[in-house]
């Protein structure tokens, strides 16, 4: 199953969002898709982003993510105990790509009390680099 921004009823958008954080699920940029709901570019470059549950059954990603080294470099930058409670593959596409505005990721995390922190890591793991997204609190 794939989400778009630009298609669909925005209930069903924030469900397929939402049921996100127990799955692999992908998600389209804003203009991959035309008014008749058919990819205006090939799949491979229609993806924006690939989340939020690969820490957990992508066994590459859960490989990563789980290693010493990521949780000592959680630690080195004060985190105590951390967790991971999200991951993602952000994908930047060539002459489709939309841009990231500035953000804070802590407002998409709801944790009692505000303690999400969110740590970037990028790997290469073939000859396309991508950028792994863990949220370590």
């Amino acid at each position: 199953m794939v989400g778009t921004a630009a298609a669909g009823i925005l209930e069903d958008k924030n469900k397929y969002f939402l049921d996100s954080a127990t799955r692999v699920s992908f998600f389209f940029e804003e203009h991959a898709m035309g008014a008749d709901g058919q990819l205006k570019v090939p799949k491979g470059q229609a993806i924006n982003k690939i989340g939020h549950y690969l820490h957990r059954l992508d066994a590459p990603y859960r490989d990563f993510t789980y290693r010493p080294e990521v949780k000592s470099l959680a630690k080195s930058i004060g985190m105590k105990a951390p967790v991971v409670l999200q991951s993602m593959i952000i994908c930047k596409q060539p002459r489709i790509g939309g841009v990231v505005t500035p953000h804070r990721d802590s407002t998409f995390l709801h944790t009692q009390p505000s303690t999400a922190t969110g740590m970037s890591v990028n790997n290469q793991i073939t000859h396309t680099d991508f950028c792994g997204f863990l949220c370590l609190g």
